[in-house]
């Protein structure tokens, strides 16, 4: 096959086979210079914005690549029909181009089952969707619905008391921590239900376990392997000052 010259249609001379680099596509080293100068100037022609005179306000602007426009950025309004909100990008305001970006993500406009406001979203329900500032008045009033001191039952059992705002804390650790004088160890400590039912929270019926639920033990059948000293329940101290080896009955070691 015959090579050309892309900037004066000569013939180029074939490059040898087996030789490193790739083949030419100039047929000299002054004709691509002129070539490749050439293109750079009729790209920097084609890439120039003139100075035009807004229509609006008066002053001077560049006019924008590929638009015919002759109102500055700052005089611009969206192009959406009936929308005179102020320019933002491709046309349009924040609000219309946020929604075109997501209907080209292959989201749908639906109609808010509370309110009725048209939105866009990908989420689909039998009964209709919820617009997201409905679905923020609906958390808020779920948050003034309850006050500190309210207990709700959760899903897995155990009841939950609101000790702030939207803060739950489990009743069962409140009245073991009540009962013991102090508050547990969070991750070495817990409260365990001696008969198993996750709602009866009454001080009786729990006790304490050092470690989890499932892999734990009680705390008053932990003692120490040197000195055969029991778990301090009430207290949180070294109970083992003396042997450096105990380390391990410390709470904070557990």
């Amino acid at each position: 096959m015959r090579l050309t010259c892309l900037g004066c249609r000569g013939p180029v001379k074939k490059k040898p086979a087996g030789t490193a680099g790739r083949q030419s596509r100039y047929c000299s080293t002054v004709c691509m210079k002129k070539t490749q100068g050439q293109r750079k100037r009729n790209t920097n022609i084609n890439n120039s914005r003139s100075m035009l005179l807004c229509d609006e306000c008066g002053q001077m602007f560049k006019q924008p690549y590929n638009s015919d426009t002759t109102s500055c950025r700052q005089c611009r309004t969206c192009k959406e029909p009936g929308c005179d909100e102020p320019y933002f990008s491709n046309g349009y305001c924040r609000q219309d181009g946020y929604k075109l970006a997501k209907l080209k993500q292959g989201k749908k406009e639906r109609s808010c089952r509370v309110c009725g406001q048209k939105f866009i979203s990908g989420e689909e329900h039998p009964t209709g969707v919820v617009c997201p500032s409905c679905k923020k008045a609906r958390k808020e009033e779920r948050k003034a619905k309850y006050t500190i001191g309210d207990k709700v039952l959760a899903g897995d059992g155990y009841v939950m008391v609101y000790v702030g705002v939207s803060q739950m804390k489990a009743e069962h650790t409140l009245v073991l921590e009540h009962k013991l004088g102090r508050a547990l160890v969070k991750g070495h400590e817990t409260a365990h239900h001696m008969n198993g039912i996750r709602n009866d929270n009454r001080p009786e019926n729990l006790e304490l376990w050092v470690g989890g639920i499932r892999y734990g033990q009680r705390a008053k059948d932990v003692t120490c392997a040197h000195c055969k000293m029991p778990y301090l329940v009430d207290l949180i101290t070294d109970q083992c000052a003396e042997h450096d080896v105990c380390d391990h009955i410390k709470p904070h070691a557990l």
